[in-house]
């Protein structure tokens, strides 16, 4: 698994992932939807309680260019494009990096592979496989050492609905993630991460529930909820857990 440095990115990624699933609906301009601030609030009773809002800014070709905390600006995420085929990001902790990770992107616009590395001096790579529809269907995850090479840690394969979203998620660990979605309407997500992806600006149909299951015990469920603003835009997203954990995003654009 992946070494992310808090709770609150843990969420945060999660809400990433799950904003990223496939339709072939119309595209809209990702340029006129551009986050302005993106906030994320992690409330597990009786365990902790965080907010953070960050400030999202872009380069000068309208890429992402970063994540700034508005309560210190020493804390953030910086987002490089070394060349088509490369994207890097860097994560920030008091003005130290406590995370690096490369990307390499194939023909199609699509990450092939990562190389990542943080402050505690673990490695880890990536391997994503798809399918003729350009959809994730194997995602291996290996342990890296200099001496040792690639050591393979777990394998997650994905299995998609006929509209193309996500249906469910299945790893060597016999771990499981099952997905439903609102299927009335379909919605562009907000992209508040520089990685580059061919369905930036697509139109999507929502989760409406994630069942989970760890090593083959189901482990409880998430209910997402979401609000919009005047210009149909996602504004908040909510994840309801059935343990009373309570993750939302709330989105701000120019």
């Amino acid at each position: 698994m992946k070494k992310i440095c808090t709770a609150i990115f843990f969420f945060a990624t999660l809400l990433l992932l799950n904003a990223c699933k496939k339709d072939s609906s119309s595209t809209t301009s990702a340029a006129a939807d551009r986050v302005k601030t993106y906030t994320i609030d992690v409330n597990q009773p009786g365990v902790f309680h965080e907010t953070v809002t960050y400030n999202v800014s872009y380069d000068g070709n309208n890429r992402i260019a970063g994540l700034t905390s508005t309560t210190s600006a020493a804390d953030r995420f910086v987002f490089s494009y070394p060349s088509a085929n490369k994207f890097s990001m860097d994560i920030f902790g008091s003005n130290v990096i406590t995370l690096h990770e490369d990307s390499y992107i194939n023909s199609n616009g699509l990450v092939d592979s990562t190389f990542q590395y943080n402050d505690t001096q673990d490695t880890s790579t990536e391997k994503y496989i798809y399918n003729t529809a350009n959809q994730l269907i194997t995602f291996k995850e290996y342990y890296y050492s200099a001496v040792t090479g690639s050591e393979l840690n777990n394998i997650t394969t994905s299995t998609y609905n006929a509209d193309g979203d996500l249906a469910s998620e299945s790893d060597t660990g016999n771990n499981r993630n099952d997905y439903e979605y609102y299927t009335d309407q379909s919605y562009v997500s907000p992209l508040v991460t520089g990685l580059p992806s061919p369905d930036a600006g697509k139109k999507h149909h929502l989760v409406k529930k994630q069942t989970v299951s760890f090593n083959g015990t189901s482990s409880g469920s998430v209910d997402y909820t979401y609000t919009f603003d005047s210009s149909n835009r996602i504004s908040t997203q909510k994840l309801t857990g059935s343990d009373g954990s309570i993750a939302i995003t709330t989105y701000t654009y120019f």
